[in-house]
């Protein structure tokens, strides 16, 4: 809080000796009828204090017992011997619910796309879309120019999304307009992905050739004829025409409901593109570990968007962490799988009391099973943010450690 100057003022009299003394000067009598001066606020007044969040409704011998239950079932023969880090928390309050190695770090698999996502709507917004830049560079002679450049910034173009076709219909009209026919090469300068597979790894190399494949056909269509993939532009460039992609909030849906590796990366790289640090898994993770110090989110070490690699190390803590800040982004909790119905969760808790209860995020790889997101209970109404992350599974045993997490999410459900 700021001090007045007449209040320093007597700190700096009161400091200075015993013989130093205090004046108050005394508020002037107003006159019968007369109207007091309007007083301004002062700058320094405190801001309305918020209201207090509803107060966790279950106490210590619910807690124990829950608590108690859950210690058990984690001595199950599907999940004994294995790492398991459990964190249960109230969406409303932030209360401890219930918890096991929460601070531990482990593998997450694609946990990891939780944190993507998350920094991406931070970073950029739900409603911000890619940008893809076409532009024609070098020599131009009748009827031809020597290279087309595409730069996309890691933006996908393909489905689940616009049609490539209708994406570059503008660019192969400019072209027209110009009398192009022919561009004799084509320059791919960061990764455009183009219906990649489902769960295909993010290959550079592999996707810049089927979005170059793409481009002939769709360019070939309009009438203009696209030569080969070359590796550098010629100079001079000049801009023909700038496309929107996708918007964050429908790329992130594929990403975290069908757990769309490809895309997830992409969006990592398209992270690290927008922020000048390079169209990279690298730049997209240095955003991403911003967003989260900004969240106050600590407990993750991530090096890619999809959670393939083996070099991600979170927290279960961490990621109930995230969920709580999360949970008030719409664009967030509504590209989740939901239990029953959506995504990787649909077949997960299906014909239970909680099919379409839960709202989270799968992840899957070798020796990792991972299962975290928001359960809504369907007996006190409350929201529960939760992750279980489970590293060590032998082989063969994922669909066990799986029936495992949705038991514990039926152990929660039942509690009270």
């Amino acid at each position: 809080m700021r001090l007045s100057s007449a209040l320093l003022a007597c700190l700096a009299l009161s400091c200075g000796g015993s013989s130093a003394t205090t004046t108050v000067t005394p508020e002037p009598v107003r006159a019968a009828g007369a109207t007091a001066a309007r007083e301004e606020p002062p700058r320094d007044e405190a801001p309305t204090p918020r209201p207090e969040p509803p107060r966790f409704p279950h106490g210590e011998p619910e807690l124990s017992r829950l608590q108690a239950q859950l210690d058990a079932a984690l001595s199950s023969p599907e999940v004994r011997g294995l790492t398991t880090g459990l964190c249960v928390v109230d969406a409303a309050t932030g209360a401890l619910v219930a918890h096991h190695d929460e601070g531990r770090a482990l593998v997450p698999a694609s946990n990891t796309k939780l944190f993507t996502t998350f920094a991406a709507l931070r970073a950029l917004g739900p409603a911000a879309r890619a940008k893809l830049t076409v532009s024609i560079a070098g020599s131009r002679k009748a009827g031809r120019v020597e290279a087309l450049v595409i730069d996309g910034g890691a933006a996908p173009f393909g489905p689940p999304f616009e049609p490539l076709d209708g994406a570059f219909v503008a660019a192969s009209r400019a072209l027209l307009r110009q009398g192009v026919r022919r561009v004799d090469r084509l320059v791919i300068e960061t990764p455009a992905v183009v219906a990649p597979e489902r769960f295909a790894e993010l290959d550079l190399v592999q996707h810049r050739d089927r979005t170059a494949e793409a481009l002939r056909k769709a360019f070939g269509r309009a009438g203009v004829a696209v030569g080969r993939l070359a590796g550098e532009a010629p100079s001079p460039r000049e801009p023909l025409v700038e496309l929107e992609g996708p918007s964050i909030a429908s790329w992130i849906a594929p990403v975290n409901q069908l757990s769309h590796n490809g895309f997830a990366d992409a969006l990592s790289m398209h992270l690290g593109h927008r922020a000048g640090l390079g169209a990279s898994l690298a730049g997209g993770a240095a955003v991403v570990a911003r967003e989260l110090e900004r969240a106050g989110v600590r407990g993750a070490t991530l090096t890619d968007g999809s959670g393939l690699s083996r070099r991600n190390h979170v927290t279960a803590r961490a990621i109930a962490d995230l969920l709580l800040v999360a949970q008030r982004d719409e664009a967030f909790v509504a590209s989740l799988s939901v239990s029953g119905e959506v995504g990787t969760l649909a077949k997960r808790l299906k014909d239970t009391p909680l099919a379409g209860h839960v709202h989270g995020k799968t992840g899957t790889l070798k020796e990792v099973i991972a299962t975290s997101g928001y359960l809504d209970h369907p007996g006190d109404g409350r929201r529960y943010a939760f992750a279980f992350v489970t590293n060590g599974v032998r082989e063969g045993g994922g669909p066990n450690v799986r029936a495992a997490h949705d038991r514990w999410l039926s152990t929660i459900a039942a509690a009270w």
